[in-house]
C-alpha cells in the first residue's frame, strides 16, 4: 500500500478526505506509528510517499473518550520526500484599512 505521510511536532500523520452527500469536503487524518530506530529520516512540515510493506490498524483514546485510529508501520521503503512550499500572499495592491469601516 502507498501512502502520504507529514512529520510534525506531534509525530507522522496523513490525510484523507471524503465528500458528503451535499457535496462538500470533509478532512481528516490518521496518525501513523514507526518503530524510533525505523522512523522516516525526514524534517518537521515535510511529505514523504511510502510503501508500506508490513503493518497493521490499531487504535488509542483521546484526551476525550474518542477511539481514534492509528496505523503502525513495521517495514516500508520510501519512495519520495517531497518539501511543504509555504505560499506567501501577494502585498502588492493592499490597501490600508481603515478603523472606522471594520465590521467588527
Amino acid at each position: 500500500m502507498k501512502l502520504n505521510i507529514k512529520k510534525s511536532k506531534y509525530g507522522f500523520s496523513a490525510n484523507y478526505g471524503a465528500d458528503k452527500t451535499d457535496g462538500t469536503k470533509v478532512y481528516g487524518y490518521v496518525q501513523v506509528g514507526f518503530r524510533k530506530d525505523n522512523e522516516p529520516k525526514i524534517t518537521e512540515n515535510q511529505n514523504a510517499r511510502i510503501f508500506i510493506k508490513d503493518g497493521f490498524l490499531s487504535g488509542f483514546v483521546s484526551k476525550g473518550t474518542e477511539l481514534k485510529p492509528k496505523l503502525v508501520v513495521l517495514d516500508y521503503e520510501v519512495i519520495e520526500i517531497k518539501d511543504n512550499q509555504v505560499k506567501e500572499v501577494s502585498k502588492v495592491n493592499l490597501k490600508p484599512i481603515n478603523d472606522e469601516t471594520v465590521p467588527f
